[in-house]
């Protein structure tokens, strides 16, 4: 169960707000005002668009940076993202948990928390981005439509299910 950091009431991880006597990590290591004053700052006006591409990679990996920092999400991937392809990973720390990461690649769009909904079955992710989301990404709606194995099917949706843990704008549809 999180509880509100003492300095600016963002839910936290206890082990966090124990190590770091209450206070989350932007709170903590000062940074908290930079990351205020970028969510204030004007993001362009863009009229969202739906974006919908078949990847022909999809990764669900735990990535331990250091021993607090250890990351786990789900990749897709289709063509190089510089020119015409799309990277697009969700993915979540918990020890230092601002949430839900999206990100698209090479690092075009970086939001937490920026989903409406997600809806993740065999075969397919919609994905509803709220306003904000909806600014960061460009995107309306993201669909992602992959094949996979029944193995890699179970391990994509265990690492969703990690991913969005307690997070009421996820569904698992396993049809």
């Amino acid at each position: 169960m999180k509880i509100p950091c003492s300095k600016c009431g963002v839910l936290i991880m206890p082990t966090t707000a124990a190590r770091n006597s209450g206070a989350c990590e932007p709170c903590n290591s000062a940074t908290r005002e930079l990351i205020d004053e970028a969510k204030r700052r004007d993001l362009p006006d863009v009229e969202p668009r739906p974006l919908e591409f078949r990847a022909s990679r999809v990764s669900a990996l735990t990535v331990e940076y250091t021993e607090d920092y250890i990351v786990h999400g789900v990749y897709f991937e289709v063509g190089d993202p510089e020119v015409d392809g799309h990277h697009w990973n969700f993915s979540r720390s918990f020890k230092d948990d601002d949430g839900v990461c999206t990100v698209r690649e090479p690092q075009r769009a970086v939001v937490y928390n920026g989903i409406r909904r997600i809806v993740v079955s065999r075969g397919k992710v919609v994905c509803e981005f709220d306003v904000r989301g909806q600014k960061a990404t460009g995107f309306s709606v993201l669909v992602v439509l992959f094949d996979l194995n029944d193995a890699q099917w179970r391990e994509v949706a265990d690492m969703f299910d990690r991913v969005f843990l307690g997070e009421t704008c996820y569904t698992r549809a396993d049809t």
